[in-house]
């Protein structure tokens, strides 16, 4: 109990800044998480411009070309 209110007396600044502001970063956490999540499925890309691109129309959900020999992932 004792470690509790001194990590809230520490940390009371950032938690009352929460009702002054109520910004959360759970979209971005969100986006990293699907990246890894691509990141581990995508072991046979050999150039980070080849993964670049399969995260940018994973997460932007960018439509995929009829001329494309190809699928992303």
């Amino acid at each position: 109990m004792r470690n509790f209110a001194w990590v809230m007396k520490k940390h009371l600044n950032c938690i009352l800044s929460w009702f002054d502001e109520p910004v959360s970063n759970a979209a971005v956490e969100g986006m990293n998480g699907k990246a890894k999540a691509i990141m581990r499925r995508a072991y046979g890309i050999r150039t980070f411009e080849m993964l670049r691109l399969v995260l940018l129309h994973n997460l932007g959900k960018l439509p995929e070309s009829n001329f494309s020999t190809h699928k992303f992932l």
